[in-house]
């Protein structure tokens, strides 16, 4: 009779492998993370799962695998002086008083939307646009391919601020009152109205998280103009503080973050601690700043008037608690300048020069004879702003 023990005769199986049980159980584990991190990808970016962003993504990968090529010149402009500028997901906005439009880096049309405006002006935040009528009474918010909320205010508009996470303010001339600034959460939804009979609103700045707000005010004190900046917390009733700025025109003010906020009048750039007060001030004096931005995580970039007759523009950078820390001197006479991520644009009368928040130049200057604006883009690359065109300024 057979023997059942396969171990009999002249075969004997081989055993079992366990490296290759670990090998498929690891595969099995790769498999089912991947499967985790696309469910979690697609819900947390689902807001942006939509036919627009597909043809948006189905671009730059026609962009990547052809030749290189030469954007320079291909994004028509109607000229006008009253065109707005923003630069958002990589694309040009522009706004006029008809339209708002967005270019993507193809110089492609993807969004085309008829407004009526007076006297348009833009504020943006990386994803959202704020589009408004200064001393009318229309807003609109849109991101790269649609608008997504329109509304017409009850009293004319004075200034518009779009915040980081999408809430914004607007300040308008109130009835009854000097001015009012209402805020809209990143839902579009009035949260917080603040009517003052007191004070004069000049501008508006949104903190990070959208739960504070600071309001640039002025009011007449005798022969004299008196100016302060008020703090206004989101859940609370009553401004939680203020810094006095006396007889100092305010220019802007900016988050730097949740608890501290840049001012930029005409006679300083100072660093402010929502809770301690002061951090440090930069003296430049009035007349001497020709311009200004808020580079990331920095507390101002100031362009200073060299207070020479040979043409040059000063670069003062401050840090985050409003100390110098770089700065640099370039030949020309201002024109322009933007910032955006960690790069820093400036545009003379003839050239472009382009440089990181430490002020060290990136990439040679380059020709740009009748440009009249620079917006960078957060890659170091910038769009030009001519007459009639947009030309993109790659990174070599």
């Amino acid at each position: 009779m057979a023997s059942k023990n396969k171990r009999d005769g002249n075969i004997i199986p081989f055993a079992s492998d366990n490296r290759i049980r670990a090998v498929r159980f690891l595969k099995r584990v790769i498999l089912f993370l991947f499967f985790v991190s696309f469910l979690f990808s697609a819900y947390i970016y689902r807001g942006n799962l939509n036919i627009h962003s597909l043809k948006r993504f189905t671009t730059y990968l026609n962009l990547g695998a052809s030749k290189p090529v030469s954007l320079e010149g291909s994004m028509p402009l109607d000229s006008g002086i009253s065109n707005c500028y923003s630069v958002i997901g990589g694309g040009l906005a522009v706004l006029n008083r008809d339209t708002l439009k967005y270019l993507n880096v193809a110089g492609s049309e993807d969004m085309e939307v008829q407004l009526d405006f007076s006297k348009p002006a833009i504020s943006s935040s990386d994803k959202l646009l704020l589009c408004y009528d200064r001393g009318s009474n229309s807003i609109c918010v849109s991101n790269t391919y649609k608008v997504i909320f329109q509304k017409s205010l009850t009293s004319s508009i004075i200034n518009a601020a779009m915040g980081k996470n999408g809430a914004f303010s607007v300040v308008t001339d109130e009835n009854g009152f000097r001015s009012a600034v209402t805020v809209f959460d990143n839902k579009q939804q009035e949260i917080y109205l603040w009517k003052t009979s007191e004070y004069f609103i000049s501008s508006t700045a949104m903190s990070p998280s959208g739960k504070k707000m600071a309001a640039a005010v002025f009011y007449g004190d005798g022969i004299n103009v008196v100016s302060k900046v008020i703090i206004f917390d989101m859940s609370k009733d009553k401004p939680i503080g203020e810094f006095p700025l006396d007889n100092e025109s305010i220019l802007a003010i900016h988050f730097v973050s949740d608890n501290h906020i840049s001012v930029i009048t005409d006679a300083k750039a100072a660093v402010y601690d929502l809770q301690k007060g002061l951090l440090n001030s930069f003296v430049y004096g009035h007349g001497a700043l020709s311009g200004f931005a808020f580079p990331d995580d920095r507390g101002a970039l100031l362009v200073l008037d060299s207070g020479t007759a040979k043409k040059a523009i000063h670069l003062t950078m401050l840090d985050k608690n409003g100390k110098k820390c770089a700065e640099n001197v370039l030949q020309g006479e201002i024109q322009g300048i933007s910032s955006l991520g960690r790069y820093v644009g400036i545009l003379s009368t003839d050239k472009a020069f382009y440089l990181n928040r430490d002020l060290k130049e990136i990439r040679e200057p380059e020709e740009a004879l009748g440009a009249k604006e620079i917006y960078m883009r957060d890659d170091g690359s910038a769009f030009l702003i001519y007459n009639n065109r947009a030309e993109l300024s790659m990174q070599k």
